[in-house]
């Protein structure tokens, strides 16, 4: 399986749609590689909008969001995730959409524990952890600050999955790479860059990870090859060699 995250350089004063455009461009750069799934950051769309005016903005999912990315999965037939605000029945979320090669919403996670700030300003907590049954066996996804709490990253690992998606503005340090070792998955993380962001990784179930390897003004993005699901024994990291 060939992973790409794209973490993206935080940049004060664009609008919405100038923060998917630059996201959309820079996916464009991943999917050139042929990647199996690529990970988006958490709340791309919403990079230094202030919550008060990203929440009324908020799309539901299916949306014009997951439209849009989904020309591009079903175009490169690779799946796509991401991280975003959505609306639905219970009000707003921190939200991760998974969309399959066909371009069609495979599934969500709602983030289990908001930030206070989120809570505050209106954001709805997810009520239960979230696995996808893909073609290369069970992913499971967990945003920001819920690598804090074991009933989310232990939980994963007891549900097999083998592959965590973790898009965020928290990088988490060590921490990632003690919760991969505990729970025996790997973990491919999408994250904000700049203001003391180190960016994008991918850490086996060793503990042992690994920072972006092409960087641009915009954004890093980081190809890795995984044996991440059963009928493999190799646990090494294998580079793209196209980079």
């Amino acid at each position: 399986m060939k992973i790409a995250t794209v973490s993206l350089m935080y940049v004060n004063g664009r609008s919405i749609d100038e923060n998917v455009d630059v996201a959309v461009q820079q996916l464009e750069v991943a999917l050139e590689r042929s990647p199996d799934l690529v990970c988006l950051p958490e709340l791309f769309p919403y990079f230094d909008i202030p919550i008060e005016e990203a929440l009324p903005a908020a799309e539901p999912i299916p949306g014009p969001l997951t439209q849009r990315l989904g020309a591009l999965a079903k175009q490169s037939g690779a799946w796509i995730a991401g991280g975003t605000f959505s609306k639905d029945d219970a009000g707003y979320r921190n939200t991760m959409f998974l969309l399959d090669a066909n371009g069609e919403v495979f599934g969500v996670y709602h983030k289990m524990f908001p930030t206070t700030g989120e809570l505050a300003a209106g954001v709805v907590p997810g009520d239960e952890t979230t696995v996808f049954d893909t073609p290369w066996g069970r992913i499971g996804a967990a945003i920001c600050f819920d690598m804090n709490f074991h009933e989310i990253m232990d939980g994963q690992g007891e549900n097999n999955v083998k592959l965590l998606l973790f898009p965020s503005f928290y990088h988490a340090g060590i921490h990632n790479c003690a919760r991969a070792t505990q729970n025996q998955y790997y973990i491919a993380s999408a994250q904000v860059m700049g203001d003391g962001h180190p960016g994008g990784f991918v850490v086996d179930p060793l503990g042992r990870w690994m920072r972006a390897l092409r960087s641009t003004e915009a954004a890093e993005v980081l190809f890795a090859r995984r044996d991440v699901f059963p009928g493999s024994t190799r646990v090494l990291l294998e580079v793209d060699p196209g980079l």
